[in-house]
């Protein structure tokens, strides 16, 4: 994440999602269809394949699609820039919230009642996916846990992460307890 937030400058939509390069066949995730780009940091995001069958995310990831972590990075700026473009209503009460705010001198929470009497046809429009919010994607190994749909993908990530710190060597040898540690109070 950390890669992402020093790269967000170079990247022109504002914002960047975070890719897993597939070690396995995960067709119990989303992928993310991506092409290059001629300017800015990584990788343009055409479309998502969502839960593909085993033989689409195989041609899929031979295309170059990575697993979705569903980790998203950007500017403030450009993600109020869609809510206003999806939700215009919400900017006065926001406003009316923050001004509040600014007068207790205090910072405030942004309440869930803030979507209360708004229809669900415009909260289903927000959409935070390519192609209605457009996004770059930069490629990670061992990241995404949070997108992780099933507990088979979940273990499957885990043994993989495991096994591969197993046949790592240990860094500092291990230590004996001091006599005051092996004593109970």
């Amino acid at each position: 994440m950390r890669q992402v937030v020093s790269e967000l400058p170079q990247i022109p939509e504002g914002v960047a999602a975070l890719g897993m390069v597939d070690i396995d066949e995960g067709v119990d995730e989303d992928y993310l269809v991506l092409s290059h780009v001629r300017t800015g940091r990584g990788l343009a995001v055409h479309g998502i394949a969502r839960r593909p069958t085993a033989w689409v995310a195989r041609h899929l990831r031979r295309q170059g699609a990575v697993v979705s972590s569903g980790i998203m990075i950007g500017y403030a700026s450009t993600c109020a820039a869609h809510i206003w473009e999806h939700w215009p209503g919400i900017s006065q009460r926001i406003t009316t919230l923050a001004g509040m705010a600014r007068a207790a001198q205090r910072e405030c929470e942004i309440p869930n009642s803030l979507q209360d009497r708004v229809p669900g046809a415009i909260l289903k429009s927000l959409r935070w996916r390519p192609s209605a919010f457009p996004q770059r994607v930069l490629t990670v190994c061992d990241s995404g846990w949070s997108g992780l749909k099933s507990p088979h993908a979940v273990t499957r990530i885990a043994e993989f992460v495991g096994n591969r710190h197993r046949r790592q060597p240990l860094m500092t040898p291990p230590t004996t307890p001091n006599q005051s540690e092996l004593v109970a109070p």
